[in-house]
């Protein structure tokens, strides 16, 4: 009998180990799984764009099962040569979303406007506030476009 419990323990013990184990890859997996989808609707909502306490243009994000739909709304951005904004004012027309993805806690979203599509990079910086990057091959350089999440 002493015999047998001594087997049966280790066995007992590698089982209960590599239960606890798969446990704890499958929590781990869940979690990766579940955090960038859970932060992503942090995303959603109507977005004011920023230029010297002023909302020059308004970004509308609407979570759906692939990603963001919505749209921005057309707005005249001017920059110096060091890409320092030096003037934002709203435009007529909207822009809508095509298509989004996220990486690395980034939100990048795709607008068409006729032939032309844009690549905008959103990171937010509280929940409320959030920081626009023109982004894309070829992208201008300019400054951070500064937002605020409407109430």
């Amino acid at each position: 009998m002493k015999h047998r419990n001594r087997i049966l323990l280790p066995r007992f013990v590698l089982s209960a180990a590599l239960c606890a184990a798969a446990l704890l890859f499958a929590a781990t997996a869940f979690a990766q799984e579940s955090a960038p989808a859970a932060g992503a609707k942090n995303f959603a909502g109507t977005w004011h764009w920023m230029f010297q306490g002023k909302s020059f243009a308004t970004m509308v994000l609407e979570p759906k099962a692939d990603g963001f739909t919505g749209s921005i709304s057309h707005a005249d951005l001017h920059a110096d040569d060091e890409g320092k904004i030096t003037d934002a004012s709203a435009g007529s027309g909207t822009s809508p979303i095509v298509k989004s993805s996220m990486e690395n806690g980034v939100l990048l979203i795709f607008t068409q406007d006729g032939d032309d599509e844009n690549e905008w990079a959103i990171t937010l910086t509280s929940p409320t506030t959030a920081e626009i990057r023109i982004a894309g091959d070829g992208a201008p350089k300019i400054e951070v476009i500064h937002a605020e999440k409407a109430p």
